[in-house]
């Protein structure tokens, strides 16, 4: 494990959370191989915990926290921001594009025609902007909402900086504009009954109805920097609150089926306000008594990227398929076969995304560190 270089820097609570979230995300997905009359139970820990909603949350405190940082430090220029994106771009951009380039070379080189339900869009992130995404590379829509998160608020934190002259109202204004306007739309949504019928990719998936998912994170990075007393007194009750939103949100959905109103409009700002809510706690956590264990979690942390991305897309539909094919084995449906798959899922998918990782993440990761846009290092 040499690879994971120092990690003194590192926040352990911070690597927990985001090793948690992954962890629940390929649990989810491997549902695919678990036995129908075993569902039920497999699925318990499920629609308490979102992965994703997690992901949102620890992706809107971090960059907050750098956001924070090159405000105070700064006159909020063009130029602050064009560091901003480059850093980010360096850490997102060429994990998405080498497996977006792998996806179309695959049935390019087998029949020399593009893959089904490919466009321009998946260039942009516009694939799922304002409507559902498209069955290509379905692990992309999450990234998407955080891409065009990362360019819109710093954007707007600049126009209401040059605006009101003054640092806290440009990011007030800013959040508020976040948290209001997705908000509305999915409320529009509802009370108009447009796209409803299909919840999860027409809202659940769509990147103007999820902008908010992230701004709770900006909150949590706000109150860390500027009330941080209060973010470390209160850290115990907060998760108290957090944990008890998660089962209560649990037990409603079981019991009522969650309700129209719930799935489209309210999930979302509940899980990301849960999610918040565990941040004080986690993000106070620095060393553990098991280093061990701490070091699984890193590992975890440090390679849940490359995980997100070819879980779906690359492991179960290319490398599962391929390996039981090669093996000679036939798709009669056996408990002995769904438990082969369900193995097959974890272990490609934790030593492919650390293949990735070691590399090609992480020497990218490396000359982004090494390159010193305005002196402004985050």
């Amino acid at each position: 494990m040499t690879f994971l270089g120092d990690i003194k820097n590192r926040i352990l609570g911070l690597d927990i959370l985001r090793a948690v979230a992954i962890l629940l995300v390929i649990y989810g997905h491997g549902a695919l191989f678990v036995p129908q009359k075993f569902i039920p139970y497999y699925k318990l820990p499920f629609p308490a915990i979102d992965g994703v909603s997690i992901f949102f949350v620890l992706s809107g405190y971090l960059i907050g926290k750098i956001l924070f940082k090159i405000i105070q430090n700064s006159e909020l220029k063009p130029k602050d921001l064009l560091n901003f994106w480059i850093r980010r771009w360096f850490r997102t951009l060429p994990n998405y594009f080498l497996i977006l380039g792998i996806l179309l070379a695959i049935p390019l080189l087998k029949s020399g025609i593009i893959a089904h339900d490919f466009n321009w869009k998946y260039l942009l992130f516009l694939q799922n902007f304002s409507g559902p995404h498209p069955n290509f590379f379905p692990e992309a829509w999450s990234l998407c909402i955080e891409e065009w998160f990362y360019l819109l608020f710093p954007i707007a934190c600049f126009i209401n900086f040059k605006l009101f002259k003054n640092k806290k109202k440009a990011v007030l204004f800013s959040a508020l504009f976040f948290l209001i306007v997705p908000l509305a739309l999915r409320l529009f949504c509802y009370f108009f009954n447009i796209g409803t019928d299909f919840w999860d990719a027409n809202f659940r998936k769509v990147t103007i109805f999820r902008l908010d998912s992230l701004m709770y994170g900006i909150i949590g990075a706000y109150l860390a920097n500027f009330k941080n007393n209060y973010w470390i007194k209160y850290k115990n009750i907060c998760l108290v609150l957090g944990l008890a939103i998660l089962v209560g949100t649990s037990i409603y959905t079981k019991i009522h089926g969650g309700g129209l109103a719930y799935s489209v409009v309210w999930r979302y700002n509940i899980k990301s306000m849960a999610s918040l809510l565990l941040l004080p706690f986690f993000s106070e956590i620095k060393t553990i008594r098991f280093k061990k264990i701490a070091l699984v979690f890193t590992f975890i942390s440090l390679i849940s990227y490359s995980m997100y991305l070819i879980n779906l897309t690359i492991v179960q539909g290319i490398l599962i398929p391929k390996t039981i094919w090669l093996l000679g084995l036939k798709e009669n449906g056996q408990v002995s076969l769904l438990a082969l798959k369900y193995l097959l899922l974890w272990f490609y998918t934790i030593s492919v995304s650390y293949l990735i990782y070691r590399f090609y993440e992480k020497p990218i990761t490396d000359l982004r560190d090494k390159i010193k846009f305005n002196n402004n290092k985050n």
